[in-house]
């Protein structure tokens, strides 16, 4: 799962106390929290990572919105939420409300407990 975000971007800020809080029981083997942000200042990017202490692996290649991996994705604002399975392909994309992602990764992960 990927958390699109930047230093500079109020509702992310907002949106990730929320969504640390649900997904946090959520990470697990099958599935990781990545943290990708757009800044395009390295610096500011750092200091946000030291002030939130983000629970995930993080990620910034001070491209922005211009990055490659941005645009396959067709990332067009932030915060968003990108779900992928093993093999790279988009299971889910959500723009904007954390939630959302939330109820559908809790979801696929009670499916696959049934199987």
């Amino acid at each position: 799962l990927i958390v699109f975000t930047a230093s500079w971007c109020a509702p992310c800020h907002v949106q990730y106390e929320m969504f640390k809080k649900d997904f946090d029981h959520l990470v697990t083997k099958n599935v990781r929290l990545i943290s990708y942000s757009l800044d395009e200042r390295v610096e500011r990017w750092k200091n946000l990572l030291q002030k939130k202490n983000y629970i995930s692996e993080c990620y910034c290649d001070q491209q922005g919105f211009r990055s490659p991996f941005v645009k396959d994705l067709a990332i067009n604002s932030i915060p968003a939420y990108v779900l992928l399975d093993k093999q790279g392909i988009v299971l889910k994309k959500v723009a904007g409300n954390p939630q959302e992602m939330f109820n559908y990764v809790k979801g696929r992960m009670e499916q696959e407990k049934e199987l």
